[in-house]
C-alpha cells in the first residue's frame, strides 16, 4: 500500500470539530429518538476512526478499486468474494472480500461496499465497475442509527441514475 499515493488534501479530525447533529434511539433510556452529538462522540472509538466527507470517501474508493491505490495482487486478494453462507434481502449473492462486501449479483452488475456504524451514523459507500459501462462510486452518509436508510437512499439513486435519458 502506497501512502504518497493518497491525496494530500484531507478533512482534520480534532477537538474543535464540528459534528453533524446524528439521531438515535439506542442512548435513551425510553428509547426516544434524539440528537446524540453531546453523548456519543467519534473520537471515543479505540480502534480508531476516519473522518471524512462524502466526496473524498466516494474519490477514495474510485481510486482503490480503479487501481491507483494498491498493487494488482493486493487488489486481487479485496476482491476476492467469499460466500456469507446465507440471504439478505438487500443483496442478490452477498460475499466479503478482504474488508469490503462484494455483491456479485446484484441488479447493477459487481458491487463492492462498505458501511459503518455507531449511534447516529451509518456512512456507506459503493463502488460499481461496471455500471451502464463505466465505474460508479457512492458514498451515503445518513445522520440516524437506521441501517435501512444508506441502502434504500444507494438504491433509490442507483434505479434514478440507470433510468434511460
Amino acid at each position: 500500500f502506497a501512502m504518497e499515493s493518497l491525496p494530500k488534501e484531507h478533512t482534520p479530525l480534532n477537538a474543535n470539530l464540528s459534528i453533524t447533529p446524528g439521531y438515535s434511539r439506542e442512548l435513551h433510556a425510553k428509547n426516544r429518538m434524539e440528537d446524540i452529538v453531546d453523548k456519543y462522540h467519534p473520537g471515543w472509538c479505540y480502534t480508531g476512526l476516519i473522518a471524512s466527507t462524502t466526496q473524498e470517501t466516494a474519490r477514495f474508493y474510485h481510486a482503490l478499486f480503479c487501481e491507483e491505490l494498491l498493487s494488482q495482487a493486493m487488489l486481487n486478494h479485496l476482491r476476492k468474494p467469499v460466500s456469507i453462507g446465507f440471504k439478505d434481502p438487500h443483496f442478490g449473492d452477498p460475499c466479503y472480500g478482504l474488508g469490503v462486501m462484494i455483491d456479485t449479483q446484484s441488479k447493477y452488475g459487481l458491487m463492492y461496499s462498505h458501511g459503518g456504524q455507531g449511534p447516529g451514523v451509518r456512512p456507506w459507500v459503493v463502488h460499481l465497475p461496471s455500471f451502464e459501462g463505466r465505474a460508479l462510486t457512492l458514498a451515503i452518509f445518513a445522520n440516524t442509527s437506521s441501517s435501512a436508510i444508506p441502502l434504500s437512499l444507494a438504491g433509490d439513486l442507483l434505479s434514478q441514475l440507470s433510468l434511460p435519458s
